[in-house]
């Protein structure tokens, strides 16, 4: 019932200020009303309209005030690939999660503070047009999370960057298409960078760099040039680095940042099928110590 709409008026009750009076009871409902209380006049029908036309504008307006997840988000389009065809933003504070899908961006990614992005099985391509510079940033507090993911960077400054965020990468193949000129092609400023099992290419003078208290883990990694040659990886203090079973070709650092680099051997038995069985792996070290091995 209109008489107990927010909006409405009491029977009688005067609303000046809006140009209009209450309704009376029964003024909106056609013909006559239960106890007698009066038909349906033309200053109650015009009435019921402007109090139905300003509900109607003050819902419009709530609903077009409303925050979006993502501007410039990328829409589906008819061979089935997803196109960012400008900048595209998460906004601050949201969570956006994008599967399985194929992504081409023609303007800069950004994670809004507090935000989280998040690719599962993504292939993202920054692609070259007019020379445009490209680049995804996680923001203060932001959180960039990958696996399964693909990125493309065609552009000769296409770069990833992180300023007081998070990466969290697993099973990732980024390839950058850099010349020497470009400083860092992943570049953590008081961050945490975690990447395992990835693929990072780049011809930058440094393929990684983290630095101003940033924490960097890498595991099973492949840090290396467009070439396949082995790349430069930078450390600098007071940050600290995990290097575990990776490649990388020279690790520079500044500052005497703490950094510890060791390689781990992984056996996996398995049967005929495939499929893992338990067992123990015999063998002896360099200098001629027995070891044993138990697997799960």
């Amino acid at each position: 019932m209109l008489s107990n709409h927010p909006f409405a008026a009491a029977a009688g009750e005067s609303r000046g200020a809006l140009g209009w009076r209450g309704l009376r009871p029964g003024a909106v409902n056609g013909g006559a009303t239960a106890g007698g209380l009066g038909k349906t006049t033309r200053r109650g029908r015009l009435a019921g309209l402007a109090l139905l036309c300003l509900v109607g504008v003050a819902s419009g307006a709530a609903l077009s005030g409303s925050a979006r997840a993502e501007t410039g988000a990328p829409a589906f389009e008819p061979d089935g690939v997803w196109r960012a065809r400008g900048d595209w933003t998460v906004e601050a504070g949201e969570v956006v999660v994008h599967e399985a899908r194929t992504i081409e961006a023609f303007g800069n990614v950004s994670i809004g503070p507090g935000a989280v992005l998040a690719m599962r099985s993504v292939s993202l391509t920054f692609v070259a047009a007019g020379g445009a510079e490209h680049v995804l940033t996680a923001n203060a507090g932001a959180r960039l999370e990958v696996s399964n993911f693909t990125l493309l960077a065609e552009g000769v400054m296409d770069r990833l960057e992180a300023f007081h965020a998070v990466i969290e990468a697993d099973a990732c193949t980024l390839r950058f298409r850099h010349t020497a000129s470009v400083a860092a092609a992943v570049d953590g400023f008081g961050s945490q960078v975690n990447l395992t099992g990835c693929v990072v290419e780049s011809d930058a003078d440094v393929v990684l760099r983290v630095r101003n208290g940033s924490g960097f883990n890498a595991m099973d990694c492949d840090f290396r040039r467009t070439d396949g040659q082995a790349a430069d990886i930078f450390v600098g203090a007071p940050s600290s680095a995990r290097l575990d079973t990776t490649r990388f070709a020279a690790l520079r650092t500044l500052g005497g940042p703490n950094v510890v680099g060791y390689a781990t051997v992984r056996f996996f038995l398995y049967d005929e099928a495939g499929y893992p069985q338990a067992g123990n792996v015999n063998g002896t070290g360099p200098w001629g110590e027995r070891f044993a091995l138990f697997t799960a």
